[in-house]
């Protein structure tokens, strides 16, 4: 029988394991390990939950609030859905008006096959029948105000954007319209309260408004009550008394391909104040109340109110809903939206998809747009932690 061999490690080779084995495995673990630590320290913030955003109305603003959520559904690390909006009963909306903002303002986009639903539907016991009804987890947008809703006299075609482009522009310094009477605020929150109810049974994620004086105690109530019964969250974005809501014309989308903001003027925004001081805070532009801010230029005296941008609007509320947190320690939030101050924004390269595959000419064509100059900075009226890097891609934004 063969006898099996000896082992034995002779010194040579021992020297040599200690010499070319041991350090680079020493050398390389270190290396690996701090590389670990130095992507997890810089890596971006994880992406806020999947959600669907659910849009009641078909105002001006509404809509447009609904073109630039279908647009951030489709960019990177957003987890949004496409948005699905809800026509009201009783009331001037119209998948033809949806339409028409979404072909003329962002290059002939629809709502799909699955953005749109009556709100019999939605009130409806739920069914396989009708699963969009199913609002759990999602977010929900409102119109709280008296002045967006779209003009009767406007025309519904879907061309709207060939139209467009040979219409007379509106001269923007014309007057805003009287404050809404105290029967139109009661309507518009009486429109929507069936809709909370459902929101609230449902467990929907997140209730996100745009208001007015008139009607931001209203809706203050109805938010507060459900957080206390049913735990829904939300945030009130209130339209300064000095400010106008209007939309612009002529505006049309940039196409952006990320999520730094496009406006058409400087914003700002500032924690509500209430007459007790209870709910004070701190704004992003420095002042403590946006009442008393130079931003305001103009007073409530005066009758003369500075205009606010409707798309501006519908973009900070966009931002809200992908930067801030969803289950705020405090719930409602209230924030004052105004127009506020160059020193906010800044310009610059348009981002669109053009820029992207393009060259040089390409980035020059497509110009420079305004954004807010700290995301992070502007919304800290909200409180909690704010995501600056949401959709940013780590293999392209350093």
């Amino acid at each position: 029988m063969r006898p099996s061999p000896s082992f034995s490690v002779s010194s040579s080779s021992t020297s040599y394991t200690y010499s070319y084995g041991i350090l680079p495995v020493i050398y390389f673990l270190f290396f690996y390990t701090t590389t670990i630590l130095v992507e997890g320290l810089t890596a971006p913030s994880p992406p806020p939950p999947k959600a669907r955003p659910i849009l009641v109305g078909t105002s001006d603003y509404s809509n447009v609030l609904f073109g630039k959520l279908q647009r951030a559904a489709d960019l990177y690390g957003t987890n949004l859905e496409q948005p699905v909006s809800i026509v009201r009963n009783n009331s001037r909306d119209s998948e033809k008006t949806l339409n028409k903002c979404l072909w003329s303002k962002f290059c002939m986009a629809d709502y799909g096959p699955d953005g749109f639903l009556d709100e019999n539907d939605l009130l409806r016991p739920l069914s396989s029948w009708i699963p969009i009804a199913n609002i759990e987890n999602d977010l929900l947008f409102l119109d709280g105000t008296t002045s967006s809703t779209s003009d009767d006299k406007k025309s519904s075609s879907p061309f709207g954007f060939a139209t467009a482009l040979f219409q007379k522009k509106k001269n923007r310094d014309e007057p805003p319209p009287p404050p809404a009477s105290e029967e139109a605020t009661t309507a518009s929150v009486a429109l929507h309260e069936q809709i909370l109810a459902c929101a609230a049974d449902r467990y929907c994620s997140h209730v996100y408004v745009l208001v007015e004086e008139s009607t931001l105690t209203a809706y203050t109530d109805i938010l507060s009550r459900y957080k206390k019964s049913r735990n829904l969250d939300s945030t009130i974005v209130c339209v300064a008394t000095t400010a106008q809501l209007q939309n612009t014309p002529d505006w049309i989308s940039s196409r952006p391909q990320d999520l730094e903001g496009d406006m058409v003027g400087p914003v700002g925004l500032s924690r509500w104040e209430s007459l007790d001081g209870t709910e004070s805070g701190s704004s992003s532009s420095g002042q403590s109340n946006n009442m008393e801010s130079p931003e305001s230029s103009k007073s409530v005296e005066d009758n003369s109110r500075e205009i606010l941008p409707m798309e501006d609007a519908s973009e900070v509320m966009l931002q809200i809903a992908l930067r801030t947190e969803r289950s705020p320690i405090n719930s409602p939030r209230i924030v004052n939206i105004y127009p506020g101050s160059e020193s906010m924004m800044k310009d610059r390269p348009n981002s669109s998809y053009f820029t992207m595959i393009g060259g040089k000419q390409a980035k020059k064509a497509a110009g420079t747009v305004t954004s807010v100059s700290s995301w992070v900075e502007f919304l800290s009226p909200l409180g909690g932690k704010v995501d600056g890097n949401v959709a940013r891609r780590p293999d392209i934004n350093r």
